[in-house]
């Protein structure tokens, strides 16, 4: 139960006369005595009384006495206002009287009154108060006894906390409000000094000696103590409290006890300490404020102001408290000023919000917003104006500027001509600065002569702007400074002249671009190519002339439509497919290139050089597509005629070699019947070597000349696999010891122990080594000396096995060195090297080595200093199963003898071949055109038959088709030809021949293939 339950409770059950009285306004404590009993007659009320209290004056209930004036009730008479004053002189504590007092039906009653204040912050704010009706008392001491009752009474139901203290300073009464307030109760405490339960350690934990106890002082100082201080309560918990030490004294002025009064002030103390920090942090905000505030009475009159609100207005605090507030203010803006402050006043406004000026004590002025609000009093009357200033000058001298700026651009925006642009923004610029002139100029870089932009009159007579501002003026502008402008002026100048300046440019650019895109459409019109540009669905939007010429139609036919069903591709269905997927290609970011066929404006067909090419945006995605054409029908004509012209070149290579082997054979087989029939004579053997070693260098010469065109058109063929290339080169040599030995060459030959294996072709490799040892012995004088080597180089993966053909011979050019396997290049062209070649073994072995991934070098020092050729080629990583080189065998001799017939459309030819066979024992018959040869076949029915293939009324292919349908399936049918081709042999097998020999035949070859027929049966 609160206090204030408490007390009404007693209230309603007591039966002493108990009232409450409260003063609206609380009594200072330090007015005299008289004003104090005056205040309290004037401002105190009651609160709550007893139905005894009512009754007892008259009133039927105790609530219509709540709310009445004190004296009302207890009329200020002399016994009332003594005791008033008795009240006063102990300080509001207690004071007890008799009194006599009139009820309302004017009846005279004695009255004995307690009374007791409640102070707070120095000030009473409310009584609590007892009576008893004591008229019927005879005697003093009964009214003594009702006394001291009511005084317990009071103690009792009074929130003070009251203590008694003995001539011993040991506490003999305590009332409930001091048990609450300390946690002891008075049985705990009787007998003991109060300073040892609640006052014996500070907050700190350090102990209070008894001889500072202030509440122990007044006792033996005979003197009443008041003071604030820290108790201690009985659980240990500190809390704040004010007290009054005060002696009690007998009759004779003796010291007898010490009365002691506390009130718990905790709650007080954290308001102030609430208070002490609210006003620090305001006292804080209002000095560093950015914003001015600034205090006025309702007048206008400054009682205080910020440091910032100094800063606004350059006055100083001092300066401002004589002046009044509307003297900041501008004169053009008073009256609106003074306007809002009257709506205010009048309770109008609860606040308002206004843009002015105010001039500033060096009369400059300056942009201020402000919110001002009113104070009032208790009463509700003005008391104090608050303003809240900021400076907002630079704001509106932006705000300005921006609108200008805004006025500038729009004023701009329609304008194309630079001299507009220029006139244009000088007008503006002189009426937002209110000057009578203004132009732009065109500044160079040594400041020298300033053209004017625009139709401006050039300041000066010859335009020098430096003679009209003078050096240091014009110096001190374009090192930044500021001239008799404010720097926000400055700022905006510059500004409005690098607008100005981008405007010009824009507009210089936007008259360049309008050029350009004349330029481009000139451009666009004239290409000689193709153009038409596509929406990305191909859509056409635009069609160049050369594009619409070449169709014979005009834009109109063309642009709208999709490009696949443009007139270009109406008649060839197969081709708008294409169209149609290139461009669903190209949307898709690809870029496309190939040929078309198309219907040309003159009605023949064409072929289009086609491509598709997407543009995109700066983000990335496609916004258009550009195809380009261009014609290029005549060049696929002339294409087909090369192409024509190529094959027939190749068919003329073909017949070269096929007219240049077949004197050739003949010549071998004459040489070979001399041979075997000839007396062994040393003229004759040497004339037939010589013979042999021509027939032999005519051979390669053919055989190079094909195999240069072969590779030129990629159409050998190499039959690659795992080899050791020291047996290939060992098989080289002993083809060419015979060619270098004849030469009168020596012949070095270094091959490693440890195998090379490479991936290659064994029969190119060895046509590789051979064409070196030859070009060597050709090109070396007699009795020169050749060296062939190989070794590896490089280790695991980058090994590399390194030939290297060294001579002794001729040497070659520095300058030459580049071009030696060049096609038909030749060192030497003398008349007198007999031995000199065509120019193209250098060439084929180039091609052959390239072919097998490696790469061939040349290297000389010198005319006359020899040469050196190094062949390299990637090796294999382990030891493989490599091909077996061919082996060299005796000329077999054949089991029985062959019934054989010989076809050759050069007699000849075939008379010497038929010499030889039969020399060897076969019966040998001949025919010379491909009807005898197919009827002697049938008729005679030969185990093999040597069958030419360029024969007259029907050809070698078409013979050998005719004798298999005829029954010769077992015959061996040789073709035997000049045609040494890989696609003639291709072509002689699907014939139905058993194998392909190329004239000049090599006899021992020959003679294996009979014996090995022979054999068979």
């Amino acid at each position: 139960m609160s206090s204030e339950e408490r007390y009404r409770f007693l209230l309603e059950n007591t039966s002493d006369m108990v009232f409450h009285v409260r003063l609206r306004e609380p009594l200072p404590l330090r007015l005299a005595p008289h004003e104090q009993v005056d205040w309290i007659y004037r401002e105190a009320f009651f609160v709550a009384v007893g139905d005894g209290f009512a009754r007892w004056h008259g009133y039927d209930r105790a609530k219509d006495l709540a709310g009445q004036p004190l004296g009302d009730v207890l009329p200020r008479t002399a016994d009332n206002e003594a005791m008033m004053l008795r009240l006063v002189a102990s300080d509001h504590r207690l004071a007890q009287a008799r009194t006599e007092h009139l009820d309302r039906a004017g009846h005279r009653k004695l009255m004995l009154v307690s009374i007791a204040g409640r102070i707070e912050d120095g000030c009473v704010r409310e009584y609590d108060a007892a009576a008893r009706d004591v008229s019927e008392r005879a005697t003093v001491a009964d009214a003594l006894q009702e006394q001291q009752r009511l005084l317990a009474s009071v103690t009792d139901n009074a929130s003070l906390a009251l203590f008694l203290m003995d001539a011993r300073q040991e506490c003999v009464f305590m009332n409930p409000a001091a048990e609450q307030m300390t946690g002891f109760t008075i049985d705990e405490l009787r007998g003991r000094p109060l300073h040892d339960a609640i006052h014996h350690t500070r907050p700190d934990g350090s102990p209070v000696p008894l001889a500072e106890c202030p509440i122990d002082r007044a006792f033996p100082s005979n003197d009443r103590e008041r003071g604030e201080d820290v108790f201690v309560h009985k659980d240990g918990r500190f809390y704040d409290v004010a007290f009054t030490a005060s002696p009690i004294r007998d009759a004779d002025g003796k010291p007898v006890g010490t009365v002691i009064e506390v009130q718990d002030i905790g709650e007080r103390k954290r308001a102030e300490a609430a208070m002490h920090a609210s006003e620090a942090r305001f006292r804080n905000i209002f000095d560093h404020a950015a914003t001015g505030i600034a205090f006025t009475d309702w007048t206008g009159r400054f009682l205080e102001c910020n440091a910032a609100f100094s800063a606004i207005v350059g006055y100083t605090e001092k300066e401002l408290r004589e002046i009044a507030f509307a003297d900041l203010v501008h004169p053009d803006d008073r009256a609106e000023n003074l306007a809002a402050v009257r709506r205010l006043m009048d309770e109008e406004l609860p606040f308002f919000e206004i843009e002015n000026r105010y001039v500033r004590r060096d009369g400059a002025p300056v942009w201020v917003q402000k919110f001002v609000s009113l104070l009032r009093d208790e009463s509700g009357a003005p008391a104090h104006l608050v303003a809240l200033v900021t400076d907002v000058t630079d704001r509106r001298r932006a705000q300005l500027a921006l609108a200008f700026l805004s006025d500038l651009g729009t004023a701009l925006a329609p304008l194309s001509s630079p001299l507009e642009i220029a006139e244009a923004a000088a007008r503006l610029v002189a009426r937002h600065f209110d000057v009578a002139h203004a132009s732009f100029h065109g500044a160079g870089a040594d400041g020298a002569a300033l053209a004017v932009l625009g139709g401006a009159e050039a300041v000066g007579d010859d335009g020098r702007l430096a003679e009209r501002l003078g050096d240091a003026f014009l110096a001190q502008l374009r090192a930044g400074g500021v001239v008799a402008v404010r720097d926000d002026e400055v700022v905006l100048l510059q500004e409005v002249a690098a607008r100005v300046h981008l405007r010009l440019e824009r507009a210089r650019a936007e008259a360049a671009l309008r050029d350009r895109e004349r330029r481009l459409r000139g451009i666009f019109d004239s290409a000689f190519h193709y153009i038409a540009l596509l929406a990305p669905d191909g859509t056409v939007l635009e069609a160049n002339r050369s594009a619409l010429a070449g169709m014979g139609t005009s834009a109109g036919d063309v642009v709208g439509t999709r490009l696949w069903e443009a007139v270009w591709f109406s008649q060839r269905p197969d081709e708008r497919d294409r169209v149609r997927e290139a461009i669903r290609r190209a949307r898709a970011g690809e870029l496309l290139r190939f040929e078309l066929d198309y219907r040309r404006g003159d009605g023949s067909d064409g072929t289009v050089d086609f491509s598709l090419s997407p543009v995109r945006d700066e983000r990335g995605e496609i916004v258009l597509l550009v195809a380009e054409g261009h014609d290029v029908t005549d060049r696929k004509r002339a294409e087909a005629a090369l192409r024509l012209a190529d094959r027939r070149k190749d068919e003329f290579l073909a017949m070269l070699g096929h007219e240049l082997r077949n004197p050739l054979a003949p010549i071998r087989n004459a040489v070979e019947i001399i041979r075997l029939v000839g007396p062994k004579e040393p003229t004759l053997d040497g004339a037939r070597d010589m013979i042999e070693r021509q027939v032999e260098h005519m051979a390669r010469l053919v055989d190079d000349l094909l195999d240069v065109a072969r590779v030129s058109r990629s159409m050998i063929q190499l039959q690659k696999g795992p080899l050791e290339l020291a047996t290939a080169v060992r098989h080289a040599v002993e083809t060419s010891r015979p060619f270098v030995e004849a030469r009168g060459h020596r012949l070095d030959v270094v091959l490693p122990r440890e195998p090379l294996p490479v991936d290659g072709d064994f029969a190119r490799l060895v046509q590789v080594v051979g064409n070196l040892l030859h070009n060597a012995a050709k090109y070396t004088d007699r009795g020169g000396r050749i060296r062939i080597s190989l070794e590896r180089a490089g280790d695991g993966g980058a090994a590399e096995a390194v030939l290297r053909v060294r001579d002794s011979g001729q040497g070659i050019d520095p300058a030459a060195l580049g071009s030696v396997f060049d096609l038909f290049f030749q060192v030497d062209h003398q008349l007198d090297r007999a031995d000199g070649g065509l120019g193209i073994g250098l060439s084929l072995v180039k091609s052959l080595v390239a072919m097998h991934g490696g790469r061939v070098e040349a290297h000389s020092e010198g005319r006359g200093r020899g040469s050196e050729f190094v062949v390299r080629l990637p090796c294999l990583p382990d030891e493989p199963q490599t091909q077996a080189a061919p082996k060299a065998t005796a000329p077999p001799k054949t089991a029985r003898p062959l019934r054989v017939l010989v076809v050759d459309d050069l007699r000849d030819s075939a008379e010497s071949m038929a010499l030889l066979l039969e020399m060897d024992g076969h019966a040998v018959s001949i025919a010379h055109d491909g009807d005898e040869a197919v009827a002697r076949a049938c008729a005679e029915r030969p185990d093999v038959v040597l069958l030419d293939i360029g024969l007259p009324k029907r050809s070698g292919y078409d013979a050998c088709r005719a004798m298999r349908e005829d029954g010769l399936a077992d015959a061996l049918i040789v073709a035997m030809t000049g045609y040494g081709q890989d696609a003639d042999r291709r072509t002689s097998e699907a014939a139905g021949f058993d194998t392909h020999l190329v004239k000049p035949v090599d006899l021992p070859t020959l003679r294996e293939l009979l014996a090995r027929r022979a054999r068979l049966g």
